[in-house]
């Protein structure tokens, strides 16, 4: 295994733990799969914004 591969798997293994930490999608409560592809979306969107944050 070459070293960029294992950055990338650090980084997909992170935001996994990141998204993880929301409760609504870690249990799934959504029956639909557009609500939970929306929420997953938003999670995304918001850990994004954070760590935006935290950087500056």
């Amino acid at each position: 295994m070459d070293r960029r591969s294992i950055s990338e798997n650090t980084a997909i293994e992170r935001t996994i733990s990141w998204l993880i930490g929301y409760h609504r999608l870690n249990l799934r409560f959504e029956r639909k799969r557009i609500h939970f592809r929306t929420f997953l979306t938003l999670a995304a969107a918001l850990t994004c914004y954070k760590t935006a944050e935290r950087s500056r």
